[in-house]
């Protein structure tokens, strides 16, 4: 057993040696979650960051999962498995528990009929059947309906909408896309964040024709919206994505919810990305009947430990405006009942590479 300490080299040629074994992301504060992860996991390899074996957080290392667990056990902690890798051997956690950080809040329960984990099959877009170009995306708006932000916003979606024309009826598997035009590469890592963009067009249209919601922040060659066909994506390739599952639970979108995503990821994602654009998947799984467009803004305002949190005081306001392209995938099972499983995956973007200097 190893335990790295300040020592950035060493704990990098363990894990390069040793790509079968098991880490411990060991947190210095003596509450903060233990959490053990395969030597392949992403997440404990530090994103080329430094400072991944001090700080607020050191490594312990070993071939066998068991003698890290007796480990943890004979300090009086609790040992937690990532839910990104789900590191395996006798005795691991099906899920890593969920903690909360507030005194109020209460962790969600996972409901014993829902089933572990499946595969996801997302969405990707198939046929085109409609496209609006030349348009000036509106954000949502959460003033009264006499607002002039509301009555702008209603003009927006209106004229969209009548210009998109009627869409297929009953069950055809639908997507909805957006590109923002930022006009500069410098300003598409600045607010407006996409999410905001695609809200209200998805409201308008009624979210749940939709299977796969996306938008992209793009410079130059103007805003349009897209509708067609979604199609099944079986077996998509992440290799090089940072993934997270947050196992099925209900309350989705609720304050203790959302403490209890960010406080996971967390406990995984040990510092945020370094400073760039970013590319990120969301996906839920959940019965038909359920609102899934709710799930978007409260799965987003959690992700801090991704993509930073700018002012430490609003941990849940994260740097979302760094997020270039969104993809939003609904997932249907109706034996989900009122759970839901939470995905991400994300990476840096790079279609766009960065410079604080761009114009």
């Amino acid at each position: 057993m190893h335990h790295f300490i300040r020592d950035e080299g060493g704990y990098l040629r363990w894990l390069d040696a040793h790509p079968d074994g098991y880490v411990i992301n060991l947190p210095q504060a003596p509450s903060g979650p233990v959490v053990l992860h395969h030597a392949r996991c992403t997440f404990i390899r530090g994103h080329g960051r430094t400072n991944v074996t001090g700080g607020q957080y050191t490594k312990v290392c070993d071939m066998q999962a068991d003698a890290l667990r007796a480990w943890v056990e004979e300090r009086d902690r609790t040992l937690g498995a990532c839910g990104a890798c789900r590191p395996g051997g006798p005795g691991a956690p099906a899920h890593r528990p969920v903690q909360t950080t507030s005194a109020t809040a209460r962790p969600a329960q996972v409901p014993p009929a829902v089933r572990p984990s499946q595969p996801w099959s997302l969405w990707v877009r198939g046929a085109e059947l409609a496209r609006v170009e030349d348009i000036e995306p509106h954000l949502d708006s959460w003033d009264k309906h006499t607002h002039p932000s509301q009555r702008s916003l209603k003009v927006y979606l209106d004229r969209v909408v009548e210009r998109l024309g009627p869409l297929p009826d009953g069950d055809t598997p639908l997507y909805l896309h957006l590109d923002v035009d930022r006009h500069s590469r410098a300003a598409l890592v600045r607010q407006p964040d996409i999410e905001n963009s695609l809200t209200p067009m998805a409201r308008r249209l009624d979210a749940r024709r939709f299977r796969l919601v996306s938008g992209t922040k793009v410079a130059g060659g103007g805003s349009r919206i897209v509708v067609g066909k979604a199609e099944r994506c079986p077996a998509p390739d992440f290799a090089e994505w940072c993934h997270f599952v947050h196992a099925p639970q209900d309350g989705v979108g609720s304050t203790e919810w959302k403490v209890a995503l960010r406080q996971a990821l967390q406990a995984t994602c040990q510092q945020p990305f370094p400073p760039g654009p970013v590319t990120v998947q969301l996906a839920w799984r959940c019965s038909p009947t359920r609102p899934w467009l709710d799930f978007w803004k409260p799965t987003g305002d959690a992700m801090g430990p991704v993509l930073g949190e700018p002012d430490g005081m609003r941990p849940f306001n994260p740097a979302d405006d760094r997020i270039i392209s969104l993809q939003l995938h609904r997932i249907s099972d109706a034996q989900m009942g009122f759970a839901v499983e939470t995905a991400m995956w994300w990476r840096m973007d790079r279609t766009q590479p960065f410079s604080p200097h761009l114009r």
